[in-house]
């Protein structure tokens, strides 16, 4: 049940932020809906909490980092260096390891 709101949260929190990367040199849409997706974020990671510990949840959420580094790099066109491969790794194992 948890990642029936936790997977939601992960996604637009990663939207919210690459918007609000995109819109931080001016106020403006990009920062509005930035702020809007990391809002509905926060709700959806709430409604988390309700089911799961709290050690899961954060450490699922983790998950969010992931997916603004692939965004980064399909979106903004960012690099990914080795290190951050690594931790990428890191993250997704830590992940698994936590839930189970």
């Amino acid at each position: 049940m948890t990642l029936l709101y936790l997977i939601p949260s992960i996604v637009l929190a990663a939207i919210g932020m690459v918007l609000l990367k995109q819109g931080a040199s001016k106020i403006g849409i990009k920062l509005v809906l930035g702020l809007l997706f990391l809002s509905a974020s926060m709700a959806f990671y709430l409604l988390s909490l309700r089911t799961e510990q709290l050690s899961v949840v954060y450490s699922v959420g983790a998950m969010t980092h992931v997916l603004v580094i692939f965004m980064s790099f399909t979106i903004m066109r960012e690099r990914i260096s080795d290190y951050k491969w690594v931790g990428i790794i890191f993250i997704i194992l830590g992940s698994f390891f936590v839930v189970r």
